[in-house]
């Protein structure tokens, strides 16, 4: 007698354990909070790329930079050596 009292104590606890996941599934929680990671991370991706496109946008249009006046190639430092001997 004791088996079937322990297996009715067993499926008491199965059925209290099925009615509390009938009210609220436990997918059902991790999905809500995965597509609202998913929609805070494409909203956050979305102002990144407008504010990156508007610095850009800003930049074209007022000229924040200024072309440089002198050569790209510099007067000095290892640029100008040959690395050929001359013959003297």
């Amino acid at each position: 007698m004791p088996t079937s009292f322990s297996v009715s104590r067993v499926d008491k606890k199965n059925r209290q354990a099925a009615q509390r996941h009938q009210e609220q599934p436990m997918s059902d929680k991790y999905d809500k909070k995965f597509w609202l990671l998913v929609l805070k991370l494409a909203i956050g991706a979305i102002v990144l790329m407008t504010l990156f496109g508007l610095g850009l946008y800003y930049s074209a249009k007022y000229k924040t930079y200024a072309v440089p006046d002198t050569p790209a190639a510099p007067d000095w430092g290892i640029s100008k050596d040959s690395p050929i001997r001359n013959k003297r």
